[in-house]
C-alpha cells in the first residue's frame, strides 16, 4: 500500500518528509539527514520522480550526531560502529555512514552524483523531444555534449566551490577565512563564465530546461544567503561576473518555491 498523494498537491519541506516517511512498500529507500546539502540534491530529483508518478520512495532519517541525555543532539558525530549499530540497514548501502544513500531494490547507492547518476540511468528510459529539437530526460539531456557539460559543472562546484564555503564557514583564524572568500569567489566566477557559455538566461541549460546542473549548486547558493550571509558577511557580488549567476538563481528560486 501506497501513501495516495496526488502529484498535483505540492507540499512544504517538512510536511513532504512526513509523508514520504508513511510511505510503505517504496520503489525506493532514501537515507537522509533533513538539513544535508548534498542530500536535498537526491530529495530534490526523487521529488521529480514522485510528482511524474514514476516512483514512490521512503524517507529514513539519520542523525548522524550523538545525543544527549535529555534527547537533543551534540555536535559530536556519531562513530560508524555507533551508525551501524543504529542504523544498520543504512550503513549496509552507505559503509562510510554519509548520507545521502539509497537502497533499489537490495542494491545500494551513495554519494548525490552517484545516486542522481543512477536514478537517471534507471528511471529516465523514454526520450522527450523539445521544441528545439533536442532530446533530453527528466533531469539529464540526452545529447552527450550537454551531459559532459552537465558533469564538468557538477564537478566543479563540488571541487571548487563547496570546499570553500565551508571553509570559510569552519575556519578560525581571519587569515584562513579571507582566503576562503576570495577562491570561493573565484569558482563562482569560472562558474558565471562557464554557464554563460551555455545559455544566457534561466536554468544552466537555458529557460525551461531544469537538470541536475542546477540541483548541483542549488542547496549551496541557499546557504549563501541565510548562512554564509549572517555568520561570515558574504555575498556573491552583484557586478557583471556574476550577473549570469544571479539571472539563474532568480529561475532556480521561483521553480523551487512552485514546488512547495
Amino acid at each position: 500500500m501506497r501513501i495516495d498523494i496526488s502529484p498535483s498537491i505540492h507540499l512544504g519541506g517538512e510536511e513532504t518528509i512526513l509523508c514520504r516517511q508513511q510511505t510503505t512498500n517504496p520503489d525506493i529507500t532514501l537515507y537522509s539527514s533533513w538539513f544535508c546539502p548534498f542530500a536535498q540534491r537526491v530529495w530534490a530529483y526523487l521529488e521529480e520522480l514522485v510528482e511524474r508518478d514514476i516512483i514512490q520512495y521512503q524517507w529514513i532519517e539519520i542523525n548522524p550526531y550523538e545525543t544527549r541525555s535529555d534527547g537533543g543532539c551534540t555536535k559530536q558525530p556519531l562513530s560508524i560502529d555507533a551508525k551501524r549499530q543504529q542504523y544498520p540497514d543504512f550503513v549496509d548501502v552507505s559503509p562510510r555512514g554519509l548520507v545521502p544513500a539509497i537502497n533499489h531494490d537490495g542494491f545500494g547507492v551513495n554519494d548525490s552524483m552517484v545516486i542522481c547518476e543512477y536514478l537517471s540511468d534507471v528511471f529516465e528510459p523514454s526520450r522527450q523531444r523539445t521544441d528545439d529539437g533536442r532530446n533530453h530526460g527528466i533531469l539529464q539531456p540526452w545529447n552527450v555534449q550537454e551531459r559532459t557539460k552537465v558533469r564538468i559543472f557538477w564537478e566543479h562546484i563540488s571541487s571548487q566551490v563547496i570546499p570553500c564555503f565551508y571553509r570559510l564557514l569552519m575556519t578560525a583564524d581571519q587569515a584562513g577565512r579571507e582566503d576562503a572568500h576570495v577562491k570561493l569567489l573565484a569558482g563562482l566566477r569560472y562558474a558565471n563564465n562557464f554557464m554563460l557559455s551555455i545559455s544566457s538566461s534561466g536554468f544552466f541549460l537555458g529557460e525551461g530546461r531544469y537538470s541536475l546542473a542546477d540541483l548541483s549548486l542549488a542547496p549551496w547558493w541557499f546557504r549563501f544567503l541565510c548562512v554564509l550571509g549572517p555568520y561570515r558577511n558574504f555575498q556573491v557580488p552583484n557586478t557583471e561576473e556574476y550577473a549570469r549567476l544571479h539571472l539563474w538563481w532568480q529561475a532556480v528560486s521561483s521553480f523551487l518555491r512552485e514546488k512547495r
